[in-house]
């Protein structure tokens, strides 16, 4: 299964919960060897769902679906020079032997952030809001696009490092730095 928008994501997603099926998400598999191994009867693909959605330099931030490779956004931001603060690591060499950053929803997923981390913080301290399905096929939302969003909880900050267990990202919002 691989849907190119949210609105196939959840319908997937609700079809797979009602009848109880186990699911696995899937990007570009970059960390799939990272964590338990899962015992799923089918695979959501969301490799379709990529591209640079809205890039704001003036703003600092960028939005962005969530197989976005890491690669296509850091050389859109290099254009203005800035960067993605968290340092994302390349992992591509230990598990492929070659290069492969993956996707920005796969260091969502993981937290796993470079050595700038001690300077600049975490994925989850960049992360400024997302969109994607939870369990039962909901759409959700939670922050946004600046960085004082005190409205509800930050489930922002709860997605990071949950490995795709919480939601299906769609779209990532990250600030960036000058």
């Amino acid at each position: 299964m691989n849907p190119s928008d949210e609105t196939a994501v959840s319908k997937i997603i609700k079809t797979c919960f009602k009848s109880a099926t186990p699911l696995e998400l899937l990007g570009s598999g970059s960390k799939r060897l990272i964590g338990n191994k899962l015992q799923c009867e089918k695979t959501l693909s969301l490799s379709k769902l990529d591209g640079i959605i809205r890039y704001q330099p003036e703003e600092l931030y960028v939005k962005v679906k969530a197989c976005t490779p890491i690669k296509t956004i850091e050389e859109k931001l290099k254009t203005h020079k800035q960067f993605l603060a968290f340092d994302p690591i390349d992992l591509g060499y230990i598990f492929k032997g070659e290069s492969d950053q993956g996707t920005a929803a796969g260091f969502v997923a993981t937290n796993f952030a470079g050595s700038s981390r001690f300077k600049y913080g975490s994925v989850r301290d960049h992360l400024l809001g997302f969109r994607g399905v939870n369990g039962k096929g909901e759409i959700i939302k939670s922050g946004g696009t600046v960085v004082k969003n005190v409205t509800g909880y930050d489930l922002s900050k709860l997605v990071c490092g949950s490995y795709g267990t919480l939601v299906a990202l769609t779209e990532l919002t990250f600030k960036v730095m000058p």
